[in-house]
């Protein structure tokens, strides 16, 4: 159900995959489109994924595209979603499903979430039930009320008609020189923290200079979120082209992670992505994140 975007979505088709193969699903995933024009047939084809176990079954996605499935319950009209509506969906999933399998809900438009609805729904997210997962597409993380967007697995779409490795060093302005040369200066820097990091683990928290990022943090988390992937995609075999270009330590990297720790890892820069437009001491955030990376305990979704 998935295979399609082996390719043309490789960072969530990985993560999907290698997340249910280790048993670490979350209960409710935030994607953000990104101006992807098949967002739409992605989102329901996760769902089908979920609700079909990982393994096609012709019944439950022909019930799934008629709207016909009781396990399965989409917002498709775009207009403001009601509290009433996150009540009976609430309600319709009390009961626990009649086959087994999960249960899953789509909104098409998280932003129209008011602040009603959203209060009712993060009750729904604050305790999840086993077996129930949700989906939220977006055109934009920040239009999603935070206290939805914190607990839910962020998931940015790729467009491959847009990407570019120095959208990532956009998130900050640059008053002074060649903007390029900037973006070069912050590469090193950027991939030097990395490679400190793999080599010196724990020890990095000796001598903070080496972290002392400010308000570049964003960006150079985004950083290793790419970093991650490109060795992740080396580690599977996979012949694709590399997100960031001319990273030397590459392989030293891919020859001392196992897939499992390159998940992990992926996993923390991800949760520390979605939290750090909270945080306010960035020295503390940067202590956490590096205890956090080099930890032994590779959970899938821990924070």
């Amino acid at each position: 159900m998935l295979d399609k975007y082996k390719d043309i979505q490789p960072i969530f088709y990985n993560f999907i995959n290698l997340s249910f193969e280790n048993n670490k699903i979350s209960h409710a995933y935030l994607i953000e489109k990104n101006g992807v024009s098949y967002a739409n047939d992605l989102a329901l084809d996760l769902a089908k994924f979920f609700l079909c176990d990982g393994k096609y079954d012709e019944r439950i996605c022909n019930l799934v595209d008629a709207r016909n499935y009781s396990n399965f319950i989409i917002f498709d009209d775009l207009s403001d979603i009601k509290k009433e509506q996150i009540i009976n969906l609430k309600q319709s999933f009390s009961l626990k499903s009649q086959d087994n399998r999960n249960m899953v809900y789509l909104i098409r438009d998280a932003s129209l979430l008011n602040k009603s609805s959203a209060n009712s729904l993060l009750k729904f997210l604050e305790e999840p039930e086993d077996g129930i997962i949700a989906i939220l597409l977006t055109d934009n993380v920040s239009r999603v009320i935070d206290t939805i967007s914190s607990r839910c697995q962020i998931i940015n779409l790729i467009n491959n008609d847009k990407f570019d490795y120095k959208t990532i060093f956009y998130y900050y302005s640059v008053d002074d020189g060649n903007f390029d040369d900037f973006i070069d200066r912050e590469f090193s820097l950027f991939a030097s923290f990395y490679d400190n990091l793999e080599q010196k683990g724990i020890d990095m928290l000796i001598d903070k200079s080496i972290y002392d990022f400010n308000n570049r943090i964003k960006s150079l988390l985004l950083f290793g979120f790419y970093l991650y992937f490109d060795a992740l995609n080396i580690k599977l075999g996979r012949n694709v082209d590399s997100f960031l270009p001319n990273i030397s330590f590459i392989k030293n990297l891919v020859d001392n992670n196992e897939i499992n720790d390159i998940i992990y890892k992926i996993d923390v820069i991800n949760n520390f992505l979605i939290n750090s437009v909270y945080n306010v001491n960035l020295n503390l955030f940067m202590d956490n994140f590096i205890i956090s990376i080099v930890s032994s305990d590779n959970e899938i979704g821990g924070k």
